[in-house]
């Protein structure tokens, strides 16, 4: 782990417990045990190192495995736009149609004020091989005129069990929400997973790209950091969220963790700037989702939990970031 993409250090950024763990003495198992960490339990970063990181919890300072926490993507990438619609107004749509109980309503709450940065932010929990990814991600963006818009890593199991519900019901009153869903070689889950998804275990994000029309340079923490002023969404080939196959990036479905996935036939629908987005975050070692035009998996990250991956059933709500 060294985050050579961040913009700025993570000493002093706002990590999260995915999984119970504890907090110890010093950097080993035999530590002592300071205090136990419940999932979603939010802390400050001191330092990370491969296993371990170095961190303050509930006025303790102490030593964590740093496998099984996430980083608060803003608090290291803070040029990255962030948009989480599902913490004030879902975008959720199928077939065009709006799902009731789901579309233009708030899933969780995530944004509070963000002390580091000055100013209010969602809060966007990922692990960290993922963080790092989406950091060269971002970097790469930039080098090419654009900027990546961040709508979600993390999504509390809540919601997912939530859009999952609601979906389905709407798919049995409404046919062509069904034909767009449910027809071979698609079905539900790959548009919303009826079970833990990525997104709950950390290794995950739905993004967009926008072309930066006008930018400014503003200083954080001592480093200049690049920000969009002006910016230009590119066409993709369905809306943000738009659960049905209209949304696929490849024409048949495959593994998510599929190593080939460079094999697979592309979707004649996408779009140049749906293309460009691909292009950018699999340089940086994303894997896309056969489904979703907008989603993005690590599957470093996905290994380094696969172990004891974490089920998602909490909300990240305060920022500890400093």
């Amino acid at each position: 782990m060294n985050g050579r993409y961040f913009e700025l250090p993570v000493e002093g950024a706002s990590g999260y417990a995915v999984v119970e763990t504890e907090l110890r003495k010093e950097p080993a198992l035999t530590g002592k045990i300071l205090k136990e960490l419940h999932p979603g339990d939010g802390f400050t970063i001191l330092k990370t190192g491969d296993q371990w990181w170095h961190v303050e919890f509930g006025g303790k300072i102490g030593w964590l495995l740093g496998r099984w926490c996430m980083i608060n993507l803003p608090d290291v990438v803070p040029s990255i736009l962030y948009d989480d619609t599902n913490a004030y107004s879902s975008v959720f749509r199928s077939s065009g149609r709006a799902i009731p109980g789901i579309t233009g309503e708030q899933l969780y709450q995530a944004k509070t004020y963000n002390p580091r940065l000055g100013r209010e932010e969602f809060i966007t929990p990922a692990l960290f091989p993922l963080a790092e990814k989406l950091a060269e991600a971002q970097a790469i963006a930039l080098s090419n005129g654009d900027c990546l818009k961040v709508c979600e890593c993390y999504r509390p199991y809540s919601a997912q069990e939530k859009v999952v519900r609601c979906l389905s019901r709407l798919s049995e009153e409404d046919s062509q929400v069904r034909a767009g869903i449910d027809t071979p070689p698609w079905e539900l889950e790959w548009f919303i997973a009826p079970y833990t998804s990525n997104h709950q275990q950390g290794y995950a994000v739905d993004l967009s790209l926008v072309k930066i029309l006008e930018k400014r340079e503003t200083v954080i923490k001592g480093r200049t950091i690049v920000k969009a002023e002006k910016v230009e969404e590119y066409t993709m080939q369905t809306p943000f969220h738009e659960l049905s196959m209209a949304s696929a990036a490849y024409a048949h479905p495959f593994p998510s963790a599929n190593p080939d996935w460079q094999q697979a036939e592309g979707s004649p629908a996408m779009t140049d700037g749906a293309k460009r987005l691909q292009r950018w975050c699999t340089r940086a070692g994303l894997t896309p989702l056969a489904s979703e035009w907008w989603h993005f998996n690590d599957l470093e990250a996905m290994e380094q939990t696969k172990d004891r991956p974490g089920e998602g059933r909490y909300h990240c709500e305060r920022c500890y970031s400093r």
